[in-house]
This record gives structure tokens, C-alpha cells and sequence, in this order.
């Protein structure tokens, strides 16, 4: 089977699935309305009711496509939640209840629902079962947890699982609008982790600091040596980002007992993370003290690194390459240290992750992810779609 002229036929539906999907973004595990959207438009696909299982009480759901039993099911897994971002993109389909899809994930469900109906009409010859998950709560690393805890790799179980996501501007030879993108075997994505650094010091009148010690002051002074850690500390050829995102605390006319820093940690690796972690707050509980005050450091996890299956990339390639060409699949050599929760599924099964190009052919977008002007060109979001109908079909074929 060659999903590409049908996956080609399905452009205009796609367009309407994603537009839909955009004006109403919902967040986190409370993508209710998005659920149901998405719950009629697989109905009006023709597939049956018994087939949609909502999960996270209704934020999501799981919708699987029956072909022959041969006890193999492969699952495709895309994202539906937005942000809390005010959309300002002039677009006629814009959002306005305040949030918006500045991620794309809008256009992540559209594609799963154009494979979703690919191998739909198709069934009759599927090698096996297609679960296609719409998973909520991917922006603050909440969905694939709350829907694997609620079994969503079960009944039928899921033995591999590809997912996608839009990207405006990779850097890449050959990346234009509807490419696919793989890794050439490194992580997907990049191992995250959260820090707070609580300097504490004695407040006191700012006419007379002598008399008090100043948190402000040391918490200036660490960060300067904070991002000697990456520069300075680590082999520049290891992905590695140490950011410091925000500084609260403190009052006008005073000064303050204590302030706070955070921010992320980055890497393609956990242990790399704990590393920095560990150096970081040894600088920090250093400067403090040398200052006459303490320092309170702590680490939480967000998501571990995206790991992908060797086998798995070999087939995605090769599926890839049917829906829009060998030329235009392209192989991703640096690292992406973005945070996906997707990465609690490739903990479990073999999994494979695929970028699609949604730049316009006159170079990248001005405005990348995550921002309030995002937005995504739409010409070729049947590439997507007819790849992860193609992997999956691929996947059954051959296992």
C-alpha cells in the first residue's frame, strides 16, 4: 500500500480539521471541547463508537482501528493542548477565549486524524491494529503519564508507536514545506530538568547594608557563574543548556531576607543534568556563604530524553520516503533539547519520532514556536498525515 495520492487528496479536509482545532485551544488535561471536536470528526470518518475510548475524563482519547487479527498493534500519538498565550496573528481563524495553539499541536491532530482516516478506509487490508491517541497535557509534561496510567498501551496493547511534530524553521539542507525529518539516531529530544536556588541572607534599611546581608547581591553574583558551568566546565561537542528563567522576591525600600532563582536544565542525558545540578549548587551554596548568608538548592525532574528505536528509524525513513520522496527526507545531525513527554512512551515501547516541515518555501518563519505570532505554513500537511499511515502500515507489514 501507497498512501501518497490519498494522503495528497485528503489536503483540503486537513485545512478544515486544523482551523477548527485552532479557534477553540483548550490547556494541559482540559482539552475537553478539543476531545469532542476531535470524537466527531473520527465519527463522521465512519468509525465506530465502541472504537473511541475518551481517557483523562474526557481530555483525551484513544481511537483504535481494527484490520486483520493478527495480535500486532502499532500506535500513532499526537498532541492536542495549546498554551496560554494571547494569539496575535491577524489570522481569520484566530483564537479568542485567550489561548492559543503557538505549539502546532493543532495541526498534530489534524495529521493523526488524516491517518486515522487513511487506514480507516483501508482496513480491510491492514496487517493488524492502529491505536491513534489524541493526548492532552504534553505542554507541562501531564498527558502521556496520566493516559499510560490509565492504560492507553493496553487492549489491545501497543507493541511501537511513532509521533510527530511541526517544525517552522530546523535548520536543515532540503527542508522545505512537507518534509520529514529523523535523527541519525541521537535522542529526539532533550532530557529536561527544573532548579530553584533560595539565596538567604538578613534583611535590613537600604540606608545601611552593612547591617543586613543581601540575597540580591549574591544571587548576582552566582548567576555570572552559573553559565561558566556550560562554557567553561563541559565539552563544548555535549549538548548541554543551563537557563535561568526568572529571579522573584524582595520589596521596594528594604532589603530582602531572601530571593529565589530558577530556571531549566538541558541535556541529552539525566546524569549530565544531575552533573550541572550538583556543580551549580555547590557555586551557589559557595557564594552565598562567602557573603555571609546560605543557600537552599533544589532539583525536580521535568521529562527524560526522547530515545529512539534504531529498527523503528529505518522504517520511518523508508515510509517517509514513499510520501514525499527520498530527497526530501532529511537527517537530523544536531541536537534538539527541547522537553517532549513523549518520552515516557519510548520508556515503555520501542518508539520512533518524525519532524514535519512547516516552514514556508521562501526560508523560515519570523516567528518560531511558542510565540504569539506563530504561525505555521499550511500547504502540505497530507506529507504528515500520509506518513504516519505509511509507518504504520509499514510497521504491521514487516513485524
Amino acid at each position: 500500500m501507497d498512501f501518497r495520492e490519498q494522503a495528497k487528496a485528503l489536503q483540503p479536509q486537513l485545512l478544515l480539521w486544523r482551523r477548527r482545532l485552532h479557534q477553540i485551544p483548550e490547556l494541559n488535561n482540559e482539552t475537553f471541547l478539543t476531545a469532542g471536536e476531535i470524537t466527531q470528526f473520527l465519527r463522521a470518518i465512519g468509525i465506530p463508537a465502541e472504537d473511541i475510548r475518551p481517557m483523562v475524563k474526557g481530555a483525551g482519547l484513544a481511537v483504535t482501528i481494527h484490520g486483520k487479527d493478527t495480535g500486532r498493534c502499532v500506535g500513532i500519538r499526537v498532541d492536542i493542548d495549546a498554551l496560554a498565550e494571547e494569539e496575535k496573528t491577524d489570522l481569520p481563524f484566530a483564537s479568542l477565549n485567550g489561548n492559543m495553539h503557538a505549539c502546532g499541536h493543532d495541526t498534530h491532530a489534524a495529521m493523526g486524524l488524516g491517518a486515522a482516516k487513511l487506514l480507516f478506509e483501508n482496513r480491510e487490508s491492514l496487517n493488524g491494529a492502529v491505536k491513534v491517541i489524541f493526548q492532552p497535557g504534553e505542554e507541562l509534561y501531564l498527558g502521556a503519564k496520566a493516559m499510560i496510567e490509565e492504560g492507553v498501551l493496553e487492549a489491545p496493547k501497543v507493541d511501537a508507536c511513532i509521533s510527530i511534530h511541526g517544525m517552522p524553521n530546523l535548520v536543515a539542507p532540503g527542508f522545505s514545506c512537507g518534509s520529514i525529518s529523523v535523527t541519525n539516531g541521537m535522542p529526539a529530544f532533550g532530557c529536561s530538568s527544573f532548579f530553584e536556588m533560595k539565596f538567604i541572607g538578613k534583611g535590613g534599611h537600604t540606608a545601611h547594608p552593612e547591617k543586613a546581608v543581601d540575597p540580591i547581591f549574591m544571587q548576582a553574583a552566582a548567576i555570572t557563574q552559573l553559565y561558566g558551568v556550560i562554557s567553561r566546565e563541559t565539552n563544548p561537542a555535549t549538548p548541554a543548556v543551563i537557563s535561568v528563567s526568572y529571579v522573584k522576591g524582595g520589596s521596594v525600600g528594604r532589603i530582602a531576607e531572601d530571593i529565589t532563582i530558577g530556571g531549566v536544565l538541558r541535556s541529552l542525558d539525566k546524569k549530565r543534568n544531575q552533573w550541572m545540578f550538583d556543580r551549580m549548587a555547590t557555586i551557589c551554596k559557595s557564594v552565598a556563604e562567602s557573603m555571609g548568608g546560605s543557600c537552599e538548592c533544589k532539583m525536580t525532574d521535568g521529562v527524560p530524553e526522547t530515545r529512539m528505536d534504531p529498527e523503528l528509524l529505518e522504517i520511518a525513513k523508508a515510509s517517509a520516503a514513499r510520501i514525499v520522496g527520498p530527497e526530501r527526507v532529511v537527517i537530523q545531525t544536531e541536537a534538539d533539547l527541547v522537553g517532549e513527554d513523549f518520552a515516557y512512551f519510548a520508556e515503555r515501547i520501542p518508539c520512533v519520532h518524525i519532524k514535519h516541515s512547516q516552514r514556508y518555501d521562501d526560508g523560515p518563519n519570523d516567528y518560531y514556536l511558542h510565540n504569539p505570532q506563530y504561525a505555521p505554513c499550511e500547504d502540505s500537511f497530507w506529507t504528515g498525515s500520509g506518513t504516519l499511515a505509511q509507518f504504520a502500515w509499514d510497521y504491521l507489514e514487516n513485524s
